[in-house]
């Protein structure tokens, strides 16, 4: 059994570092989206850091760009998002447990439990 942790990311580097740092030893990895617009549209520069990404090798890093957003809606630009980190489970199975979420709703470790089968 895995555990995937998935969340967009919009610059919220404390969080994330904390985020990495809490579930270090209980997350097998971490899918994250980012885009290259807001949901409003607006440009706007990718802000995952690159020694992050050295530093995580569990870490599945989906770029969104403004041309993978087909309606010029905000909730469509959201939806598209979310469902963009199901690239991310490629290899996910039907016992493995997926953490969806936005990064600051933080699950307490303790309440994650991995199955001993």
């Amino acid at each position: 059994m895995k555990i995937y942790d998935c969340f967009p990311f919009n610059g919220e580097l404390k969080l994330l570092k904390l985020r990495l740092d809490l579930y270090k030893n209980i997350v097998d990895f971490h899918v994250i989206v980012e885009s290259n617009v807001d949901f409003r549209g607006r440009p706007k520069t990718l802000l995952m850091p690159n020694e992050i990404l050295d530093k995580h090798t569990n870490l599945r890093y989906i770029v969104l760009k403004n041309e993978d957003f087909k309606i010029n809606d905000p909730w469509h630009r959201e939806y598209k998002t979310r469902n963009s980190l199901a690239r991310g489970l490629y290899d996910a199975k039907a016992e493995d447990i997926i953490l969806i979420s936005d990064i600051d709703e933080i699950v307490a470790p303790n309440k994650i439990e991995r199955s001993s089968s």
